[in-house]
């Protein structure tokens, strides 16, 4: 998917169809048996003086555009244009007069500083590979871009590790200065430091864009960091842009599914707001064996049978918002595309409600909140089949453990604290996610079975639990042996 740059002007840099694939080989003659697609047809555009954010789950392929697009790895396909220039085919010699204009910052400034150089040596060591400055004028070159970036020049015969990692992450951004160049790349520029750290990071890169024009790829997972620097933000996924728009608007209206997802997942700082987490169901597939159609299908909460077949194109939506999905296709072109897009998804999303449903009027998976897509992290996990193929050698060392336990005094106390516990769990989880609180016990998603007997559930001693609801709460009881509220076995809980 190709997004224009927000500048009318020719773009600085211009990525078209970037394609990385890693060979998977295996026996003795190493023979390619697959390969791994960490970058699958990238494209996009950044103007001068603008900052183009990247972002997306670990292991999308973000840090390999930015690696690829400087030649640190060899592209397999595609087109990178610097001022004009294919990246991708320069020889040796061009490329080393080019690199001076693109450089990179890494994302652990203690791995990318050699810890047998002086600050000194390392920021100069550019300047002097590529015949720059010499002697005094070096040194003071050196000074120079020291202040620049907040550190006084004094520092320059120290070693690294004589640094703290925000001072560190300085020195490579003096580094990334030295040569002058027109682009840089941050990867992960500020993910390994403190947050206050951060901040005064970000400040730093944002004056240096104004003091001297340049233009930033800011690659990071932190939505909120890229949000304060980017101007126009991409949205990767599995190898592949899905979504590009200018920062603002990305926030105010995201068009596609996983763009919401990630944006749900931001914590809300206003404790009296509910957040409405939207939870993606399953494990982000194998770049080795991306599915057929659109790559988050599998993911995606309002899927539609289209999208398990074809690859749905970029349509372009008011406001230079480019985004590849089939919810937003065919939508107005006005200010009413937002409200179109919507009604589509939720449409979707009723939908697969609704062959869910019919599913477990067949007899098929049984109903819970996790699987559901309801639950939260505290939820206890469903014990599928192949939960338990997974979970063999851990269920295996409890129910041993649990057959030494069973003869001790007090175990059938601990057995009822933690089962009150996962109930509470049960009770809370399905208040938060629905709203409302469930009728009955039976409601719940609860998947302990051994607690239920004849369809009742009851504590280690066989009684019944107790449980009562009224307005804006509930409570959870247990009697113990002797049936007797008050008793020395009772154990009780209150939640609202």
């Amino acid at each position: 998917m190709s997004q224009r740059a927000s500048d009318a002007g020719t773009p600085l840099l211009q990525v078209e169809g970037l394609v990385k694939h890693y060979p998977v080989t295996a026996g003795v003659f190493s023979r390619e048996v697959a390969r791994v697609r960490a970058v699958d047809g990238v494209s996009f555009e950044i103007a001068p003086g603008e900052t183009l954010g990247l972002v997306g789950e670990s292991g999308c392929g973000k840090t390999t555009v930015g690696r690829t697009l400087l030649r640190l790895e060899e592209p397999t396909a595609g087109r990178v244009l610097f001022d004009g220039k294919d990246l991708a085919t320069l020889p040796r010699a061009e490329l080393r007069a080019v690199r001076r204009s693109l450089q990179m910052i890494f994302q652990d400034p203690m791995s990318s500083l050699n810890p047998r150089m002086t600050i000194r040596d390392i920021i100069a060591e550019p300047l002097y590979v590529h015949r720059i400055a010499r002697g005094e004028a070096l040194d003071a070159r050196v000074v120079d871009l020291l202040e620049k970036v907040g550190l006084p020049g004094a520092w320059r015969n120290r070693y690294p590790h004589e640094f703290s990692g925000g001072q560190r992450q300085r020195v490579g951004v003096a580094r990334a200065l030295a040569l002058g160049p027109k682009l840089i790349v941050c990867d992960e520029a500020v993910s390994a430091l403190d947050v206050s750290v951060q901040a005064q990071v970000l400040n730093l890169l944002i004056d240096l864009r104004e003091e001297l024009g340049l233009s930033y790829l800011f690659i990071s997972h932190d939505l909120s960091v890229v949000r304060h620097v980017s101007d126009r933000i991409a949205v990767m996924y599995l190898g592949q842009i899905v979504e590009v728009a200018p920062a603002a608007r990305l926030f105010e209206a995201p068009a596609h599914p996983y763009t919401r997802a990630l944006l749900s997942a931001i914590p809300v700082p206003d404790p009296t707001r509910r957040a409405q987490r939207i939870v993606l169901e399953g494990d982000v597939p194998s770049p080795m064996h991306p599915p057929p159609g659109c790559r988050f299908h599998t993911r995606c909460p309002a899927v539609m049978d289209r999208c398990r077949r074809d690859v749905p194109p970029p349509v372009e939506l008011p406001g230079g918002h480019v985004v590849s999905c089939f919810l937003a296709d065919a939508t107005p072109q006005d200010g009413d595309w937002k409200r179109a897009t919507e009604e589509r998804r939720i449409s979707a999303e009723a939908a697969r409600a609704k062959e869910r449903q019919a599913e477990l009027q067949l007899g098929g998976p049984s109903r819970s909140l996790a699987s559901e897509g309801l639950g939260s992290e505290n939820l206890a996990e469903p014990s599928t089949p192949a939960w338990v193929a997974r979970s063999f050698p851990v269920a295996l060392v409890a129910a041993l453990l649990g057959l030494v336990l069973l003869g001790w005094p007090g175990s059938r106390e601990a057995r009822a604290i933690q089962q009150h516990a996962g109930l509470e769990r049960e009770l809370r989880g399905f208040a938060e996610a629905t709203g409302a609180l469930p009728e009955g016990l039976r409601e719940l998603g609860w998947r302990l079975q051994e607690v239920f007997e004849d369809g009742k559930p009851v504590d280690p001693w066989g009684q019944p639990w107790e449980y009562t609801q009224g307005e804006g709460g509930f409570s959870l009881l247990s009697f113990g042996p002797d049936g007797v509220a008050g008793g020395g076995d009772d154990i009780r809980g209150a939640g609202g």
